[in-house]
Formats: structure tokens, sequence, C-alpha cells
């Protein structure tokens, strides 16, 4: 379940796409770091969206109007951060994304858009999110600014992660609600495939393409309303937890044939390796995980866990907990990562 909002979006035939630079905001330091993680910190009265990079921090927003932070890619040597900042003419959100020390933004804040995730192959730019105009909420895709709609707008519907094979197939999942239930879908190139729901809720976080095999990972409801976190592979469920409590798959990454998921259930962050689980916290105090990222066999967790009564962006690096923001008066979340 990683962080989606619903607010109130924007549909324009032709995508309104400009880079401009922000004199208020320290520009994104220049690629010498390892770890990069995208951060939201609920800084009152307003959310700032940041980036941390090996334990320098980069505020994207100051902090003005609300800021969000939700995806964190590196492409020949350039910084991308996703998300979106609310257009103080409008009061809406506007979906734009972070490219070292450029802002482009992908709509204009007549309406509100936001961006979820973001994928760059040959220094093609992926975007996904929603929009939503006269009440009706559209999953939607950037490609290069061109707006390409995944929805219609019949169900309110949010695109939740893109991938780019080496091919150039376009893979991006998204949930559709039908009917009161959350329907999780696969759009691939323009077709869509329905991956699971329709008599009961179902969500999918997050796809990855492995040697022509598509594995997704999400959620779906049991007979007793419980989210059990799954994988898909190649449309294929197979049930991570039991179903005797609400649990969450929110990120998947493939490393030496290695199949690694996060996620986390009402207080215990987990990472399933091949199947087997390992508890990553003890369930003494919440915590949450939203991404992974493995590399050099070091394993890299971001989220957020429960320290004084506050919610702290979190990554444990092998298991062991890193506070990512020091200031005990605000509380955040880490949503992605990237290591290089």
């Amino acid at each position: 379940m990683k962080k989606i909002r619903f607010i109130s979006l924007i549909l324009i035939s032709i995508l309104i796409n400009s880079s401009c630079k922000d004199d208020n905001i320290k520009p994104i330091p220049e690629l010498k770091g390892k770890i990069f993680i995208a951060i939201e910190e609920y800084n009152s009265p307003k959310h700032i969206a940041k980036l941390w990079v090996d334990d320098e921090i980069t505020n994207l927003t100051d902090g003005t109007q609300y800021g969000s932070a939700n995806s964190v890619f590196i492409h020949n040597n350039n910084v991308y951060v996703a998300g979106g900042e609310v257009n103080a003419t409008y009061n809406n959100y506007t979906a734009k994304y972070w490219k070292n020390d450029e802002i482009t933004e992908l709509s204009d804040g007549t309406k509100t858009a936001i961006l979820n995730d973001i994928f760059v192959k040959d220094n093609k730019v992926y975007a996904v999110g929603y929009y939503i105009e006269n009440s009706k909420v559209v999953a939607v895709l950037w490609e290069n600014g061109n707006q390409i709609n995944i929805t219609n707008g019949s169900n309110a519907a949010r695109a939740t992660s893109v991938f780019v094979d080496s091919e150039d197939n376009v893979y991006i999942t998204f949930n559709e609600f039908i009917n009161t239930k959350s329907v999780a879908k696969l759009w691939v190139n323009g077709t869509i495939t329905t991956i699971a729901g329709g008599n009961k809720h179902a969500d999918i976080e997050k796809v990855i393409v492995n040697n022509n095999t598509v594995y997704i990972v999400g959620r779906e409801d049991n007979s007793n309303h419980n989210s059990v976190a799954k994988l898909w592979v190649n449309g294929v469920a197979t049930e991570l937890t039991d179903g005797s409590y609400t649990a969450y798959a929110n990120d998947i990454f493939i490393d030496n044939n290695d199949v690694y998921i996060v996620g986390f259930d009402f207080k215990t962050v987990k990472l399933w390796k091949n199947g087997i689980v390992n508890e990553i916290t003890d369930g003494t105090f919440s915590a949450r995980s939203f991404s992974l990222f493995v590399k050099d066999g070091d394993v890299y967790i971001v989220g957020s866990r429960k320290v004084n009564s506050k919610f702290i962006a979190t990554l444990w690096k092998n298991g062991e907990p890193i506070n990512l923001l020091i200031n005990g008066n605000e509380e955040s979340t880490a949503y992605d990562i990237y290591v290089r």
C-alpha cells in the first residue's frame, strides 16, 4: 500500500509541460551519492517533499504549499523524483517531477494531478498517477510529457507503478473502483488485463519484468475481509500471508534470480526472499514499509516506524534501522529508494 492520494485532478487534451527552477529551493546535489530516498515530512501546517542522499537532505518543496515525493529513479547520472505540489493559485495538486535542479510540471494546477511512480529508459520519461475532472478519477501515463489516459473516467482509478522492458513494452499497474470494489488491473501497451478483484477488494502496487516473466505484488481481501499479501507471476497468484490478519505487499526486486518482496502487517515490516518471510521489525512498535532495493548483497528497505509516538522515515539496511530525519517534532515517511 504505497501512499496514493485522492484529491481533485486534471484532464487536458494537450498537456502543459513546463520546466522551471525555484530559487528558494536548494538544488539536488551532484550525483556523487549512493543511496537516494524520496521522503515526505508532515511539517505543520504543510507537507514537504524531500530527497535524502547519503545523509544529506534536500527540500524539493519549501513548505508554503503541500508537497509530495513518491518515487525516485536514476538514469544516465540524472536524479528523477516524482510527486506533486499544491498550486497556490488554484489550490490543487500539480503533477510534477524533479530532474536534478529542474522541475517539470505535467499539469497546470487548474485541477489536481499527482504522480505515483516514474521510470526512465533511453532518456524517455514515463510517469504515472491519476487526475480528477468533474469528479472523475482517471489513471494516466505521461510519456515524455504526453498524456495517455489509461481509463476513461467511468470508474475511479489510479495508476500505481510503471515498468519498461528491454523491448520498450510499457507495463502499468492500476486499481479501478467498480461496483464498490477495487479491481486490480495491468495495462501493457494499451491492452488491459484484470489481475484480481471484482467480488472482493484487490490492489496492486508494483510491476517488474524479468526474463519475459511479469511479477506483480499487492493484496486481495479474503472472506474475512482481511487483506492477504500476494505475488502474481504471469497472472498466477501466490499468497504470502495466511489471511488471519491484514497485510500488504508493496514492492518487489529481483537480484541474481532471487525474488525479494517487502510489505507489512498491522505492526511488523516483512521481507520475503523467494517466498520465505523474514520479520524486519519485532512488532514492539508499529512500522510500515513501502520500497526496497538490493545491491551488492545488501538489502535496503524504506518506510516509517514509530519513535516516541511519531512515525519517522526509516531506512533498514540488512535489517538495521536508520532514522532518516532527525526532527522529533514532525512525522515523516520514506516512500521510495534507489541505490546505485
